[in-house]
């Protein structure tokens, strides 16, 4: 009730100030049906093409047969594989301070589980340490093209590094995946892992209820559907387009909604007058 409200003079520019900003509302608005309804396609795209219910126009076939895999059915040709088989030794981190190395202000990048977000790579959650922290810590260090996912608490977000990534480390709650084998497709692999059905399968076998967690052992037998690379390669060129139109949608919220706060900042206290 004691609250100030600086009002403009005149109904006019009350009117004018409230019809920008509501404007402003309406486009975020619209964004963010677009996204969802973005996202909504996604995951129905995700669940026909990586389970082979439909199936790339060049790689389609008159009558397919079908077999039952930890994840659901898949066509036959599809070779259920374990993810060590076609990885690098798969790992995890450790906290550098457990072995007396502190944080710094620069150096070598850390990541932490928060990093691994719902929609990619998290900078803005990194540490750093040392150069020599980082080759005490040599086994778990990360560069471009690895598969980070996190196996602690909200487990099973994974996210795919850029090829021109660079190096840096991660903690004990993330496990680093490298695809090695030439015939699996890393991108198809980030795919396979972000499904719905793998999520919820790695949140029936957590153990600890105060802070869920799973063994690099269960990540390691993780079990994957791979079709041929050319396919493999297929599928995740749709996906990856859909995430980059996801991606740009993003962005372009963000910056509505940025331009949104701007335009009270100077229409709500009087700096640009509209009237």
């Amino acid at each position: 009730r004691g609250l100030d409200v600086p009002l403009p003079p005149t109904k006019a520019e009350q009117e004018a100030i409230a019809g920008a900003l509501s404007d402003a509302d309406a486009l975020i608005e619209s964004l963010e049906q677009l996204l969802a309804k973005k996202r909504h396609l996604k995951q129905g795209a995700m669940q026909e093409l990586l389970t082979g219910e439909v199936r790339c126009q060049e790689f389609r076939q008159p009558r397919s047969s079908y077999r039952q895999t930890t994840f659901g059915r898949v066509p036959t040709d599809w070779t259920p594989t374990r993810l060590e088989s076609v990885s690098a030794f798969i790992t995890k981190g450790s906290t550098p301070t457990t072995y007396g190395f502190g944080w710094q202000s620069d150096g070598v990048l850390f990541l932490r589980s928060e990093c691994v977000s719902e929609h990619g790579l998290d900078l803005s959650q990194s540490m750093f340490i040392s150069e020599a922290a980082h080759r005490s810590l040599r086994r778990s260090e990360v560069s471009g093209g690895d598969l980070l996912m996190t196996i602690t608490g909200n487990v099973g977000r994974v996210v795919r590094l850029r090829d021109d990534f660079g190096e840096a480390n991660i903690n004990q709650h993330i496990a680093r995946i490298r695809i090695v084998k030439e015939q699996v497709a890393t991108p198809f692999v980030l795919h396979f892992l972000s499904r719905p059905t793998v999520r919820k399968y790695y949140s029936v076998i957590t153990t600890g209820q105060a802070y869920p967690q799973i063994s690099l052992r269960q990540v390691r037998e993780t079990e994957i559907a791979l079709p041929s690379l050319n396919e493999q390669n297929a599928i995740a060129a749709v996906l990856s387009d859909m995430d980059a139109e996801i991606g740009t949608l993003e962005s372009k919220l963000a910056k509505a909604r940025q331009l949104k706060q701007g335009m009270m900042q100077e229409l709500l206290t009087g700096r640009i007058r509209l009237v």
